[in-house]
């Protein structure tokens, strides 16, 4: 696949799904079981990695791209190929951000309710947020939602869950040089969207499928496991 050193992202609305796009059996069948705006972002999702799979590789077609069904773990990709890239997806009210990517991989978008109050949460999951916004670090529209889609990419590139535990053992950091693992983000008029992987890959977004554009590059980040202990 060209460009499979790489981090490929693409983002869509579920208005965007095509009423033509035939989704697989296997697909179908779980669509079915879920609620309506569940199933739009499941379909999309799936869709939306066969056309950047297809971008990346134009070689192909949108329905070679043979694509796992798990419940709740990241999709794989179904290949004979040496090295699969690693998926990752994620969904948030009408939109939805995918990854393909040739290491782990993390992906996180949120699309707040306005009006919805967060505070009791920040407080509980994202302790480091005063010190941040104070030094003008994150952007205070949508200061939580920053550092959540930070804190679930980088649970989900270790193939872990999100529970309030986990969240607030993670404390964000700016990224240094020598950070291995960095989280990059891009924050809006909606919301926020944020990537995991090794900071020696390039990340690249979709030709027809780019962010929106009003979601401005919000910063490269680290997280600390405060769990683990320092080596």
């Amino acid at each position: 696949m060209s460009g499979a050193g790489d981090c490929w992202l693409a983002a869509a609305a579920t208005q965007q799904l095509p009423v033509s796009y035939r989704p697989s059996p296997e697909e179908a069948l779980r669509a079915a079981t879920l609620p309506a705006q569940r199933a739009a972002q499941f379909l999309t999702g799936r869709w939306l990695l066969r056309e950047l799979l297809t971008e990346i590789d134009p070689g192909r077609c949108i329905t070679d791209w043979d694509i796992t069904v798990p419940s709740e773990a990241a999709p794989q990709l179904r290949s004979r190929l040496r090295q699969p890239p690693y998926l990752s997806v994620s969904h948030s009210r009408h939109q939805v951000l995918v990854a393909v990517c040739a290491q782990d991989v993390g992906v996180d978008i949120e699309v707040p309710v306005a009006g919805r109050d967060r505070s009791a949460l920040a407080a509980l999951v994202c302790p480091e947020l005063p010190a941040l916004t104070a030094a003008a670090a994150v952007p205070k529209p949508h200061g939580f939602y920053l550092l959540w889609t930070l804190k679930e990419a980088w649970l989900k590139r270790g193939g872990l869950g999100v529970s309030p535990g986990l969240l607030q053992a993670l404390r964000v950091r700016p990224a240094q040089p020598e950070d291995e693992l960095v989280a990059r983000a891009w924050s809006g008029g909606e919301g926020c969207l944020s990537v995991v992987c090794s900071a020696a890959l390039q990340i690249r977004w979709s030709t027809q499928f780019n962010r929106p554009a009003e979601w401005a590059d919000a910063g490269t980040w680290a997280l600390d496991d405060l769990t683990v202990s320092p080596t």
